[in-house]
């Protein structure tokens, strides 16, 4: 059976859910966190972890979503519930860390406006140079020796 969130609240606003979930699971089940480790073969750094929803510290997500199914079998509890938790977890974290997009046409971007116009103005200043430099040189040589057609 899956446990539902209250009506009117969402995962996201409790990021220690899914480790509350497995540590009242195996307190249910009468395991210390030692037994745990010792059944599962999980490091007891990593349960502690998992328990203590310490996301930014467990490993890659392949291996929490092994460690959770893992778990809920062996407290015969819900593995899919422990883990629909765990992500909503991992999506309130990546919410957290998205940085606000910029509006379009704020002041933020007048800098890169600027360097784009200034690189605009270079090139064609040394498009310029060359060609001046260009025609001086055809100039200054003068038409070929001979005056033209013998």
């Amino acid at each position: 059976m899956t446990e539902q969130p209250p009506s009117g609240t969402s995962l996201y606003s409790n990021r220690a859910d899914f480790g509350a979930f497995l540590r009242s699971a195996r307190e249910r089940a009468g395991l210390s966190i030692e037994e745990l480790a010792r059944r599962t073969c999980i490091s007891l750094a990593v349960l502690r972890r998992i328990e203590g929803s310490d996301v930014e510290r467990l490993p890659a997500n392949v291996f929490v979503r092994g460690f959770l199914r893992s778990m809920a079998r062996e407290l015969a509890a819900d593995g899919d519930a422990a883990i629909a938790r765990y992500e909503d977890a991992m999506e309130a974290l990546r919410v957290e860390r998205t940085p606000a997009p910029l509006p379009i046409g704020d002041r933020a971007s007048a800098p890169l406006d600027g360097r784009r116009r200034f690189a605009v103005a270079l090139f064609v200043l040394i498009l310029i140079v060359i060609a001046t430099i260009t025609v001086s040189l055809l100039l200054q040589n003068g038409p070929p020796a001979g005056g033209g057609l013998a």
